[in-house]
């Protein structure tokens, strides 16, 4: 209990620190920005023309600040503009390009503080030899906690978020898989990190440049296809950021200060002003290319955030405007259906029996006999009688009941509507029969479980029974159906009939039989009696290359998920879904106006196959809900995504009104659920994914792969293929400057020496080979407080040391 309860605490302070971190850095950021303006006299603008004018020189200028664009333009950059219009709409754009501007102040100080604040250790210049230098023993504290900060944000955006967002970017261009991507990155980040030399520098500035030039002419080719568009975009960024009913309802309600929030946060991952990061690299620039100016590297660095966020970032929010790509772009239809003809128009009676009148599209050839299948429902169908015992459920021992030793029962309330919650009975089979009749009994294993009873205390319906499905021999004829005034407006149609059973025929229900009881078909069986798999239906214009791995997604209800119950325990009772157990918070519904919804965190755990959850704030608890009148009487569960994968195949087996789309067949198990593993977890199969309110089937991307997306609409295969390499090179470069300033961190911590410094650059490797097995969704809470801790924490350094500051101001 002491380890739960420390546990508890340690979630319930870092959620607390997250959501403070996130809330006040948008004042920080503009706050220390425009401070930063004042102290500086405006550096930004009073000295843009002498650093454009170095930036264009020849030499070791146009060097350096490639080799600070390198460690800084990257995949940050392409995908902060995408994930700001996720968030908060074109409007954060606008606010992107504010925090940009301030920021080129705020990199002409860390730089410049850098570079004037060295100490006498010979300790390597950066942020944590200013803040000694500056502050001595306090400095020392200062330096101590900033480094921790920093390394963990190298690991959380520059390892894993870096990793995760370009295999996302290639995976939508290319066909290369992710954990391909990651692996190559992994690999040319090592090389990079044993080969830098200044030759080697020197080229990866030049390469950064091309690599830049590539991209923005990506980017221009797709504005100008339609510009006038691009204008209207333009217009929509700024209306929406400034507009009176923005700025006036968005202070009321908290939505301008969640747009302005997000543009620190983004602008802050596109740029890394703020952060440091750029005092490490242009320092080391500085020594290795010795300019004669010494405020050059300060100058160049003002121009970082001009070209990552001003540049990168409004091309890419335009792509992603003007190619209409999005986070919840439609993969596929909500329907699972067997990937063959469904051989039936209408159901007839005849004197034959049951019999089906045939699609006008169907394949059947008259006078031809076909060995078809009726597919029973994988939930199971309402079917047996009990006996007086009330223990006992009696049925014919049909063929398809052979493997029959469950009864399921559904709850009448909202739980029925979810396969997960229904109440299964294990039970002892007994074949007897009844006068000739093979007859199967089902008895609960339980000596003590009476099948009434529980169904009275527990307000269920049932049983159901999970049969099998049932294959028969038909034959197609012709039949006459009559038109509504007489003989002559008769129509002749193809209609399948079952041939007659022979007393070597499987024993099982009628035809009739299986239709009312709510079996699909018929189908075709297919070679060997092969079941014919199950797909779902590509939405229009979703047409990925057949043979190809598509990656779906289903997002959770803004207002939470519409599943699970309250137990007496008053803890949200959820299936034991593994893709759950990651969710951290809860919505309160208010009945009537969404305005009024609130969230609370909580916590999960598994317990008697089912994964529950508890409130985690210290003044509310979900007992609470009782006496809020105004108020749902549950929680509703803010799911994170779940991810499915499906192979892609063209639609010819489809049905005839979607046989242009593609039929995409999920990898995972569809027709059971899939048994409990690790932590008493289980994976959900898609058909009980579908059977929620979850939005899907989507394509699986967010931030740099909505980008991509937009990208592959509109560009040639060629260019697609050089814009990703463009990209990779781009991005190994980015990782090389990570890493470097994560074993500066580091060698800060325990000792600047080769041993320390090489056993970071070894786990920061490893780092970016794994980065892509996991979701955005898990890394960017991290990646996000780890970079408002570091950002805030410097700022405030920064403006502790305005009196350097303002002398810096004066002599530039």
């Amino acid at each position: 209990m002491v380890e739960e309860g420390t546990a508890a605490a340690a979630y319930v302070g870092y959620t607390v620190l997250r959501g403070y971190l996130e809330t006040t850095l948008p004042f920080v950021v503009l706050g220390a920005g425009v401070w930063l303006l004042l102290a500086t006299r405006a550096v930004q603008f009073r000295r843009l023309g002498r650093a454009l004018k170095a930036a264009t020189s020849k030499g070791g200028a146009r060097l350096g600040l490639a080799g600070m664009l390198a460690g800084s333009v990257g995949i940050g950059s392409i995908a902060a503009a995408s994930l700001a219009l996720e968030t908060a709409g074109p409007g954060s754009i606008a606010w992107m390009w504010i925090v940009a501007v301030l920021g080129m102040g705020v990199s002409w100080t860390e730089v410049t503080m850098s570079a004037r604040l060295r100490g006498t250790d010979g300790a390597t210049p950066g942020p944590m030899t200013a803040m000694r230098a500056a502050f001595g023993r306090v400095g020392g504290v200062l330096a101590f906690f900033y480094a921790i900060s920093l390394m963990v944000c190298v690991v959380a955006v520059g390892a894993l978020f870096q990793t995760e967002q370009t295999s996302q970017f290639v995976r939508s261009l290319t066909p290369l898989r992710p954990e391909a991507t990651a692996l190559a990155l992994a690999l040319a980040t090592a090389v990079l990190l044993l080969l830098w030399r200044s030759r080697l520098r020197a080229w990866a500035g030049r390469a950064i440049l091309v690599s830049l030039g590539v991209y923005a002419l990506a980017a221009l080719i797709v504005i100008l296809g339609d510009a006038s568009a691009a204008g209207a975009a333009l217009a929509e960024i700024t209306s929406t950021a400034f507009s009176s009913e923005t700025i006036g309802t968005g202070l009321l309600s908290g939505g301008l200060v969640l747009v302005i929030q997000t543009a620190a946060l983004r602008a802050t991952l596109a740029q890394e002003s703020g952060l440091g990061t750029l005092g490490l690299a242009a320092t080391a620039n500085e020594e290795a290319d010795e300019p004669e100016d010494p405020n050059q590297p300060a100058l160049l660095a003002m121009l970082v955030p001009a070209v990552t966020t001003l540049l990168i970032g409004t091309l890419t929010a335009l792509v992603v405007m003007l190619s209409g790509a999005s986070q919840r772009e439609r993969a596929a239809e909500r329907l699972l259906l067997p990937l063959t003809q469904l051989e039936r128009q209408a159901i007839t009676a005849s004197e034959l029996g049951q019999s089906f009148t045939l699609p006008e599209h169907t394949q059947l050839k008259p006078k031809h006999r076909y060995q078809l299948k009726m597919l029973a429902n994988p939930r199971g169908h309402k079917v047996g009688k009990m006996a007086n015992d009330e223990r006992t459920i009696g049925l014919p021992a049909w063929e398809n009941t052979t493997t029959v030793d469950t009864l399921y029962y559904r709850y009448k309330d909202a739980r029925g509507q979810h396969e997960a919650f229904d109440l299964a009975v294990p039970c002892d089979r007994e074949l007897s029969e009844i006068a000739g009749v093979p007859w199967l009994k089902l008895t609960p294993k339980d000596p003590e479980t009476n099948l009434r009873v529980l169904m009275r205390a527990k307000d269920l319906d049932g049983p159901y029974l999970r049969l099998g499905d049932v294959e028969f021999s038909g034959i197609v004829l012709s039949a006459v159906r009559k038109g509504e005034a007489d003989l002559e407006n008769s129509i002749e149609r193809p209609t399948l009939f079952e041939e007659p059973r022979t007393a070597e025929s499987p024993h099982n229900p009628s035809l009739r039989t299986l239709v009312v009881m709510g079996y699909a078909g018929p189908y075709v069986a297919g070679e060997d009696h092969a079941d014919a798999p199950w797909a779902l239906i590509g939405a229009e214009g979703f047409m990925p290359e057949v043979g190809s791995i598509a990656h779906l997604r289903f997002l959770s209800p803004s207002r939470g998920l519409n599943i699970g119950y309250m137990n007496p325990l008053f803890e949200l009772a959820m299936p034991p879904w593994e893709f759950l157990s990651s969710a951290d918070r809860v919505i309160i519904r208010h009945r009537e106006n969404p305005a009024l919804d609130f969230s609370v965190p909580v916590t999960s755990e598994v317990r008697k196959d089912r994964l529950l959850f508890t409130s985690m704030a210290p003044d509310f608890d979900f007992k609470q809900l009782r006496g809020m009148k105004d108020y749902e009487p549950r929680p509703f569960l803010v799911a994170p995504p779940y991810s499915m994968a499906a192979e892609v195949h063209t639609g010819e087996r489809l049905p005839v009104e979607y046989r242009a789309r593609r039929a995409l067949i999920p990898l995972d198990e569809y027709s059971e659920p899939l048994p409990l593993g690790k932590h008493g977890l289980r994976r959900a199969n898609p058909r009980e994914i579908l059977a929620t309110p979850m939005a899907g089937p989507l394509i699986n991307h967010d931030g740099a792969g909505v980008v991509a997306s937009g990208f592959a609409r509109a560009l040639p295969r060629p260019l697609a293929w050089l814009l990703t390499i463009s990209v990779l090179g781009m991005v190994v470069l980015t990782l090389r400057s990570w890493a470097h300033h994560g074993a500066s961190a580091f060698a800060a911590l325990l000792g600047d020496n080769g041993w320390v410094r090489a056993a970071f650059l070894a786990i920061f490797v490893l780092l970016v080979a794994v980065g892509a097995y996991l979701p955005l969704h898990r890394i960017i809470k991290a990646a996000d407080a780890s970079l408002a801790l570091t950002v805030q924490f410097h700022l405030v350094v920064l403006v502790l040391l305005t009196p350097h500051v303002f002398r810096a101001g004066r002599e530039s």
